[in-house]
């Protein structure tokens, strides 16, 4: 007689089962790689980085404030400058013109000029960026140097460089408008003496409006000019750069990053690994890949009982039934007689052992419980039916020979031909031969 068929599940494996003993060696291998690599890695990077030749920044701040409105002056007056978008400030930044006239301040007026190599690490070193407010709009300059007070200077001179080549463009645009006016009063004043030389009483009223209109033209030519004097450009000089920052080396944030990549890199060779790795890959895999406990672990490592206490070992040389003697009683509380069907994946020689040694431990009088030997459950048609006709089957795995594919298969092969699978045996064939 036996008891009630024990349902172990086995029909419906999960798709992905992750526990917490393989996140946590997971976990514990990427910190020993880290430990290991990373760390000395970081050490070095520190060291290095370190002796690096310094690079500081420094950023002087200026100001376009708001073109205000239209103010009622008799007369018209004309616009000394037009304003400037804040984003067509970068490229002029840049110019040569403007780097030039920076490097200049910088060497003082008796320096030679500098060379197109000196003008390009000068260009590359300086950073343009700009906000626009509701009431005005500020232009950030950021020049880069190889110690804060050059760093200071350089961004002071660049920042003054751009304020003067605004200046020089609103004189120009100013000095192109009184220029304009001049032109036309020039004109109109040929015109007059045209005329005038024509001696035709005809001409009087056209002589007379184009002196008016040379008269309108001399005065805004005369407020031009005063405009012109005093024009300047929109940009005003809001803050000067007073101190600088370290941007390179950064020897603790090189060290962290070197650090963090190798630990992501120990990560990714880990995972892929993993994927790539087909075999259970310890006792542990064995109940993961199938969903069915681990009785006993006979291959030098300790399993224990459900609760995890008693160790059953499997030692060199021949086994000895008192061994397995966790195993029979946990066979004994779930049976009441019968065969017990113990069979291997591919290889039966773990599993005859096995069945050896529990053979001699039911082999007491009275003990209607038999243990018999079947076939590999992947190596013959002849397989399930005899799990299905046995009233319990122990499956015999080696935990680090085992490809997960096959146990599962095989489990899955044995829940649909209903076999009473009473769980796992880990036993490594290579020990038991």
């Amino acid at each position: 007689m036996v008891a009630a068929p024990l349902t172990t599940g086995a029909g419906s494996l999960p798709a992905v089962v992750v526990s917490f003993s393989a996140i946590r060696g997971f976990v514990l291998r990427v910190l020993v790689i880290a430990l290991v690599i990373g760390v000395p890695a970081a050490i070095v990077t520190f060291m290095v980085s370190g002796r690096s030749t310094p690079l500081y920044l420094a950023d002087a701040t200026l100001l376009i404030p708001l073109a205000q409105g239209p103010i009622d002056l008799p007369g018209e007056v004309p616009a000394a400058v037009e304003p400037m978008m804040a984003a067509a400030y970068g490229p002029v930044l840049k110019s040569r013109t403007v780097l030039e006239d920076a490097y200049a301040r910088l060497a003082g007026p008796d320096a030679p000029p500098p060379t197109a190599r000196e003008l390009a690490a000068f260009r590359d070193s300086i950073r343009f960026q700009f906000e626009e407010r509701k009431r005005s709009t500020l232009i950030f300059v950021d020049v880069e140097g190889p110690s804060p007070a050059a760093a200071i200077d350089r961004a002071n001179a660049l920042a003054a460089a751009l304020v003067a080549w605004d200046d020089a463009r609103a004189l120009a645009d100013a000095n192109r408008g009184v220029e304009a006016v001049e032109s036309q009063i020039e004109a109109i004043e040929a015109e007059l003496v045209r005329l005038r030389a024509s001696g035709s009483r005809a001409n009087l009223p056209q002589i007379a409006n184009l002196s008016v209109v040379a008269a309108n033209l001399r005065q805004q030519a005369a407020v031009a000019r005063a405009a012109a004097v005093s024009s300047r450009g929109n940009l005003e000089f809001l803050v000067p750069a007073s101190r600088s920052f370290l941007i390179e080396p950064s020897p603790v944030v090189d060290a962290a990053v070197v650090l963090a990549l190798v630990t992501v890199m120990a990560m990714v060779v880990l995972l892929v690994r993993a994927g790539l790795n087909r075999r259970v890959n310890g006792v542990a895999g064995l109940a993961e890949v199938t969903g069915l406990p681990v009785l006993a672990d006979l291959t030098g490592g300790a399993t224990g009982r459900a609760a995890g206490t008693r160790p059953d070992r499997f030692g060199p040389g021949r086994p000895d039934g008192r061994e397995l003697s966790y195993l029979k009683a946990h066979l004994d509380r779930m049976l009441m007689g019968g065969e017990v069907l113990v069979a291997g994946l591919t290889d039966n020689t773990a599993a005859a052992r096995v069945a050896t040694a529990l053979d001699t431990l039911f082999s007491a009088p009275g003990s209607t419980t038999t243990v018999t030997v079947g076939p590999w459950l992947l190596g013959s048609g002849d397989a399930l039916e005899r799990a299905t006709e046995a009233d319990a089957v122990l499956i015999v795995a080696d935990p680090k020979e085992t490809i997960r594919a096959d146990l599962r298969r095989a489990v899955q092969w044995l829940g649909r031909s209903s076999a009473n699978v009473m769980g796992i045996v880990a036993a490594s064939a290579r020990s038991a031969r």
